[in-house]
């Protein structure tokens, strides 16, 4: 400016060009005609703060104006430009934990807000030292999602601390992410990785032995801390040969073209690498390749031979790669292993597990969910399934000491397991001396209770190993994972169902053996006795889940139902007594109305008030998650208040009575919303002008074209309710131009009334002297709803309108179908095929998908048109939307039509109810504005 200033010429655009895309873009203020007129709009930008107050679209540039201002660039892109300038989505989650967690894709993935135990604390009263500890538990999620980026050494510079047990590096002080990583790897978890990845790969070579021409495949005895001793190494698995292996120069796997040009040797040795990567340095081929030159040259690491493979694991991205010296035959067979070991490993899989729960990131599709009602028929499948109940592994006596103090003292307890299909109960006996000298005896009993159990599954036979284990208890769940990790075919899942077995220990046959046990040993029972002779194993279990439930809620009654005599020694190797099936129906009634009646004494209502599908989930103990039909605070409420009512007898005498009765008083009021739907509209018409047509789809060369007035479609969509649909006949004439052309220029609207996904209006198809020029085409409707929710409605509607309307020309007509929605609005057209026509009125093309209905129709190209303007036709007297007067419209009335245009769905005209009901509002002196 300054510079053209000097020459003594003016600015012009010509000379801005060079500086376009350059600083604040408010450069067409200054060239804008009325820009001297603006200085008079007073108070423009105090109007423009208020807007938001009285126009329901939010607008987030309500801090500038296009006018005085100038106009903003468009920013609309903003989110997608600025994804895009940081790398991605891809390389967004590089700098994240997200490749630790190993979820295939980011996408169906969820953050859970909080944790259980945040939601539970966040009521208590609490200290400020827990309040302030319960605000760091997100603060923690967010450092362990961004560790990747944050823990560094580009970040942090200094000296790096090791953190324990594991071999992962801190660059700085960062105490809630060393929290989080402690956590994760807890129990040793680094080093149980290492050794499962060891034994893996062991038990690959020894399956490829004749392959590979191995003799001997043995695995190293190492340090304890070898796993994450990171300055020096030794060999985790050694491989022997009788004759000699040619070796290969070192190379990296990914490397296919090695040449076997080194020394001959006997021995071979593999060591595995694991570490802890960042953003900064996770090229896992780098890392590999230099630990293996450090290691084979330090003095500190001893290899057993020159030739060998070093293997690395990077367990915050996932990643793996070998490099060293390779023998015939074994790069191919470790490329495939390794592939698959990511993928499965056991281990990994926990650590996984726990990273997710860390960092609070789920799938929408669990891989294995827990037992619940909805798949409890799984229990009974050819799968071998044990229910495993923890509850009386730790337990205790309480007796008062002489100073008078209440003490504890152990017992004996058990671990009860259950197969659900044969009725085998495993009960392995807890002896009380196993919890001497241990401290956190209710923490170390889980643990405890784990192994017992995997040493029960290495006992038994491969055959008769189940493929699922259902924990009564959540607790027990990361316990039996860890203690798992060898045995990756086993399933561990938690239930929603709260299954007494516990109440097994009530029960004399068994509690007195466990009790009088002077050691922990396995004992078996049947808590089926004979009954599969005679019942299915779904039976069985039905009627002790019945027996089980009557313990817990009532021990004597059940006795006593059941007339157990444990005096009775004919009863010795049986647990139940023996019935006949009929007997037996007659007790699980029985036991099934104690339930029923104890879950409605609670909760204070009636049997009759439940459901078949509440009972079940009653006796299946899923009560916990049934919503209580009414509350006793609420009854209590009910009995204090006193009601009146006022009724008027035959003889005009007004009787007015008081009632205590807590029933009937629910209020209920219902109202259409149909305020709130004239509000979305406001937008249709700025959506329906940027209306998009897909000009890219294919379609027959010979087929006919059609061409629709743009003035008819925006008219069209401004007077319709975009929370419904609105039907109209088109009317139209082939172009003169083009023999293939069709033009469209009217649309008749006829009485319709539209509820949901069911179209009613008018069928009788009434002429006009003004389209005796004009031949009908089909018609046209404006919908909210997706292409597959009423192209199968839309098909029949059709045919049904060729069948009864003269004129309509099966091969030509065509539906258009204009759909809008809160962001887009589209045009689309269809006419049916021949078959399509036949089966058409068929009652089951409503079960037909996707696929098959779009046989039956052809897409139609269809565009818009600014060369003529059209019209409308409607009825004589305007009504044409009986949506709110439903009772007046009938699908065969008659009525005349004129040239016009159609007035709003919402006029005062279609409405004149509203109108009569703020009159009688009025005289009440309770109107609302809004109302009308």
């Amino acid at each position: 400016k300054k510079s053209k200033k000097k020459k003594k010429k003016k600015l012009t655009i010509e000379d801005l060009e060079p500086y376009w895309n350059k600083g604040i873009p408010r450069i067409n203020t200054l060239f804008q005609k009325d820009r001297f007129l603006l200085i008079y709009d007073k108070g423009w930008r105090m109007r423009n703060i208020f807007k938001k107050f009285y126009i329901l679209k939010y607008n987030p540039f309500w801090w500038t104006d296009q006018k005085h201002d100038g106009k903003l660039w468009n920013l609309f892109n903003y989110k997608t430009d600025i994804i895009q300038a940081l790398g991605g989505i891809h390389g967004m989650l590089e700098h994240t934990l997200f490749k630790g967690t190993y979820f295939p894709s980011w996408e169906g993935l969820f953050w859970e807000k909080s944790s259980g135990f945040e939601e539970t604390m966040k009521f208590r009263k609490l200290t400020n030292a827990q309040r302030t500890g319960l605000n760091q538990i997100p603060n923690r999620r967010f450092t362990l999602w961004w560790s990747p980026t944050i823990n560094r050494a580009n970040v942090y510079i200094g000296f790096q601390v090791q953190l324990d047990l594991t071999g992962i590096f801190m660059h700085g002080k960062i105490p809630t992410l060393k929290i989080s990583l402690i956590q994760i790897f807890r129990a040793h978890l680094w080093q149980k990785i290492h050794e499962s990845l060891i034994i893996d790969l062991a038990q690959t070579l020894d399956s490829q032995t004749d392959t590979l021409g191995i003799e001997i495949v043995q695995k190293e005895t190492i340090h304890p801390r070898k796993s994450y001793k990171m300055n020096s190494s030794c060999a985790d698995i050694v491989l022997y040969c009788n004759s000699l292996w040619h070796c290969s120069s070192t190379t990296l796997i990914s490397d296919l073209n090695d040449v076997f040009d080194q020394k001959f040797t006997s021995k071979y040795w593999i060591d595995i690498q694991l570490r802890w990567g960042d953003f900064d340095s996770h090229d896992i081929e780098r890392y590999v390749r230099s630990r293996y030159l450090d290691f084979c040259t330090d003095l500190q690491s001893i290899y057993p031979s020159t030739t060998g493979l070093m293997i690395g694991f990077d367990l915050a991205y996932n990643l793996y790669s070998a490099y060293g010296n390779w023998i015939p035959g074994i790069k191919i067979v470790f490329i495939q292993c390794l592939s698959k070991l990511i993928k499965v490993n056991p281990s990994l899989f926990v650590l996984r597990e726990r990273i997710r729960k860390g960092v609070q990131l789920y799938s929408s599709d669990p891989s294995a969910q827990s037992l619940s009602s909805k798949n409890y028929g799984s229990l009974f499948m050819n799968e071998v399934v044990w229910f495993v109940d923890d509850t009386n592994v730790y337990r205790v006596t309480i007796h008062k000491t002489a100073e008078g103090n209440f003490a504890t003292k152990p017992i004996n307890g058990a671990i009860l397991i259950i197969n659900p299909r044969t009725g085998q109960l495993f009960v392995k006996i807890m002896h009380s001396s196993l919890w001497d000298g241990h401290r956190r005896l209710g923490h170390y009993s889980k643990w405890k209770c784990a192994e017992e159990i995997v040493s029960l599954l290495n006992s038994i036979p491969k055959e008769e190993l189940p493929g699922k284990l259902i924990v009564s208890r959540k607790v027990l769940l990361e316990p039996l994972e860890v203690h798992l990790l060898d045995t990756s075919n086993i399933k561990v899942i938690g239930t929603d169902l709260l299954i007494p077995f516990y109440t097994l220990m009530k029960l004399n046959h068994i509690n007195d053996v466990v009790l009088k046990s002077k050691v922990s040993k396995l004992l078996i029972f049947n808590i089926y006795d004979n009954w599969l002779k005679n019942s299915s194993s779904y039976t069985a279990f039905a009627r002790i889940l019945l027996i089980l439930r009557g313990l817990h809620i009532n021990y004597k009654k059940t006795i006593s139902i059941l007339n157990i005599n444990y005096k009775n020694l004919s009863f010795s190797k049986y647990l139940w007594p023996n019935l006949d099936a009929q007997e037996w129906i007659n007790v699980e009634v029985i036991l099934k109305d104690l339930i029923i009646n104890d879950y409605c004494q609670r909760h204070k209502i009636t049997t009759s008030s439940l459901t078949q599908v509440e009972i079940r989930d009653i006796i299946l103990g899923l009560e916990q998650y049934l919503k209580p039909k009414s509350n006793s605070s609420s009854n209590i409420k009910h009995e204090k208040e006193m009601t009146s009512s006022k009724t008027v007898s035959k003889d005009n005498v007004v009787i007015k009575s008081f009632t205590k009765s807590p029933y009937e008083r629910i209020k209920f009021k219902s109202k259409k919303n149909w305020k709130s739907r004239l509000q979305k509209k406001i937008n249709t018409f700025a959506i329906v002008r940027n209306l998009f047509i897909n000009k890219n789809e294919k379609f027959n060369a010979n087929s006919r074209i059609f061409l629709i007035s743009k003035h008819l479609v925006l008219k069209f969509a401004s007077i319709s309710d975009t929370c419904s649909e609105t039907f109209g006949y088109i009317y139209g004439k082939d172009s003169i131009e083009f023999n293939n052309i069709s033009e469209i220029i009217c649309i008749s609207i006829p009485p319709q009334l539209v509820s949901g996904l069911s179209l009613a209006m008018a069928i009788k198809h009434i002429p006009h002297k003004s389209t005796d020029d004009f031949e009908i085409l089909g018609w046209i409707h404006l919908t909210a709803y997706t292409e597959n929710q009423i192209l199968s409605r839309n098909l029949r509607y059709h045919a049904k309108l060729i069948t009864n309307i003269d004129g309509l020309n099966g091969n030509k007509s065509i539906f258009v179908i204009l759909f809008v929605s809160n962001s887009y609005s589209t045009l689309k057209a269809f006419s049916l095929t021949a078959e399509g026509f036949r089966n058409s009125l068929s009652t089951n093309i409503e079960k037909l998908d996707k696929d098959n209905i779009k046989k039956y129709l052809r897409k139609v190209s269809i565009s818009l048109s600014n060369k003529f303007q059209g019209f409308f036709l409607v009825p004589k007297n305007n009504l044409w939307n009986y949506h709110f007067f439903e009772s007046a419209f009938n699908a065969e009335m008659n009525y005349t039509l004129k040239v016009g245009i159609p007035i709003d769905y919402f006029e005062d005209y279609h409405r004149p109810f509203h109108f009569r009901d703020f009159y009688f509002d009025n005289d009440k002196n309770n109107v609302e504005e809004s109302d009308v």
